[in-house]
């Protein structure tokens, strides 16, 4: 991932996940749709070890972060024609699985923190919402008490991202438990990984009961299947894909879940020493977030370029010198829904329910003001770098500071 070797590398692999991988490979059951071998499956292992550490009753494991998004919506009941809110301010899954379900997704904007405005919400409700996604992006949290009275008021669905906010805290409460059910992503990148793979997690168990169904290919599951059967059943009563992962991911997700906490106690600490370095710094400031009540799970650490600057530069260049110098990949955070090339509804015959739609009209035109503040003047770096020590955190202060002063004397 990093340009240099010298900076900390991602993911790590653990000694652990040697023994597991091993132990699948000579079990004779490669995937939960395997026969039953009398022992309990890894994804079994992984997903109760997950529900206790977020504190919800169910999850269960699908082939990526994108895939329980669409599932999550598909199992809370959302419908083709639904209209369902989402923050401009995004990768564009969130997006794309609303519009996988045939729902129309509606884009808002976001409040400083880069999290969804509970006002956009509550001004872009009407007879067709049917839920509400609340994404904690930038190692932020959304407002989770005025959006759940949101949604509660209006009999709203809502669905929560935690795709870059594994550990994160809302008084003191974990993400992922505020909503009828959320999703986190496991891809090479997150901070908590098996390479490729997502969870869904719900204390809901109709919504995890219809999760599974549609994970497995319409097959219901079987408890207490003996040695040699399989432990799911086909009745015919869904059509469905098989959305399942195979046990060599679950081993590995296994391995990789007691070092979570640990590892977002490091970053919280390096992100706290470069927030007090960069506000010595003129022309920058860091992305803080300024609720006293969360704590953070880092999967980007940004700062914002004062406004001057930009009459000089621009966000793509000041990126791409502090990559240059320091070694690592620092870039703009992901442009807006709207603006984001790969987001291409027009490509797809299957979205012409969207693109022929009043909402896709309008957000041709409409301003996004947040969105854009944040897209002109936010940087952002992989959570890797963050495990580094004091020395190499130095390193990166001194690189903005000589570049961020050396443009100012400029104007």
């Amino acid at each position: 991932m990093d340009k240099n070797s010298n900076w900390p590398q991602w993911p790590i692999w653990r000694e652990e996940a040697n023994d597991l991988i091993h132990e699948v490979s000579t079990s004779g059951r490669w995937t939960i749709r395997g026969k039953s071998t009398g022992k309990r499956t890894m994804e079994s292992k992984f997903c109760e070890e997950f529900s206790e550490y977020i504190d919800v009753n169910y999850s269960l494991m699908t082939t990526s972060g994108s895939k329980a998004l669409e599932l999550s919506l598909e199992s809370m009941g959302v419908q083709p024609g639904d209209e369902v809110i989402v923050p401009a301010m995004t990768w564009i899954a969130p997006v794309t699985s609303v519009l996988n379900v045939g729902a129309i997704p509606i884009l808002v904007d976001v409040d400083v923190d880069s999290c969804i405005s509970k006002r956009e919400i509550a001004k872009s409700i009407t007879e067709k919402t049917k839920a509400v996604i609340a994404v904690h992006l930038h190692c932020n949290v959304a407002n989770m008490d005025e959006i759940t009275r949101i949604c509660n008021q209006h009999g709203l669905k809502l669905l929560e991202d935690c795709s870059q906010a594994h550990g994160a805290l809302w008084k003191g409460k974990q993400v992922g438990t505020f909503g009828d059910v959320s999703v986190f992503s496991l891809n090479q990148e997150k901070t908590l990984t098996c390479g490729e793979g997502g969870i869904i997690a719900t204390n809901s168990k109709v919504i995890y009961e219809n999760a599974i169904r549609i994970r497995n290919g319409g097959a219901e599951e079987i408890r207490n299947a003996k040695i040699g059967e399989y432990e799911m059943k086909y009745e015919g009563q869904s059509m469905c894909s098989n959305e399942a992962v195979s046990e060599f991911q679950a081993a590995v997700a296994l391995s990789q879940l007691p070092y979570l906490e640990n590892l977002n106690r490091k970053r919280r600490m390096s992100a706290l020493y470069l927030n007090n370095k960069l506000l010595e710094v003129n022309g920058v400031k860091p992305f803080i977030c300024e609720k006293e009540h969360v704590v953070q799970s880092y999967y980007e650490y940004g700062f914002l370029l004062d406004e001057d600057l930009l009459a000089i530069s621009n966000v793509n260049e000041i990126s791409e010198i502090l990559s240059n110098q320091l070694g690592f990949d620092l870039h703009p955070t992901d442009s807006p829904v709207y603006r984001n090339e790969m987001f291409a509804p027009e490509s797809r015959s299957r979205y012409a329910h969207y693109t022929s739609s009043e909402a896709f009209i309008e957000q041709k035109t409409k301003f996004y003001p947040v969105c854009e503040y944040l897209h002109e003047r936010l940087i952002v770096f992989h959570h890797s770098i963050l495990l580094s020590d004091q020395n190499k955190l130095d390193k990166i202060i001194s690189c903005i500071k000589h570049n961020i002063e050396s443009m100012r004397r400029t104007i």
